[in-house]
């Protein structure tokens, strides 16, 4: 004999608790992405200041938050973390580069830190644990 479970009614909660999130409570939720924005440029510049020994100019100011936008236009809400003006070269430090000498002949290649993505996956479980404890307090709140 097998035991079937209707996730149905659950899934239609779920939905119900993510639209007053999103609908009645648009303040909250905007604020709360911003405290989660803020919490992933410091783990952000932790991680540079930890994989990256050499000083780099402004690389570490120029970690900055973003603003909360939807994500492709739909109703999720999303902040990114990027590196800004005071450090043009962030990407070279992310992502590596080529080195040349004056006549642009290749010498040589600096491998990439990958400082944002690793901070990325390292906030993901942060994030998840975060994102639960708020709708569960938006359940309380109903």
């Amino acid at each position: 004999m097998g035991v079937l479970f209707d996730v149905v009614e659950l899934d239609k909660y779920y939905e119900k608790i993510l639209k007053i999130a999103q609908d009645t409570m648009p303040r909250e939720s905007k604020k709360f992405m911003r405290q989660e924005g803020r919490k992933l440029r410091t783990v952000t510049r932790k991680k540079a200041r930890k994989k990256v020994k050499k000083k780099t100019g402004n690389y570490l100011k120029g970690i900055k938050t973003g603003k909360v936008y939807k994500y492709k236009g739909n109703d999720a809400l999303a902040i990114r973390v990027y590196g800004s003006k005071p450090a043009h070269h962030a990407h070279l430090i992310e992502y590596g580069h080529i080195i040349r000498n004056k006549s642009g002949n290749e010498i040589g290649f600096v491998k990439g830190y990958n400082v944002f993505s690793e901070a990325g996956n390292d906030f993901k479980k942060t994030f998840e644990d975060d994102t639960n404890k708020f709708i569960n307090e938006v359940a309380d709140e109903l």
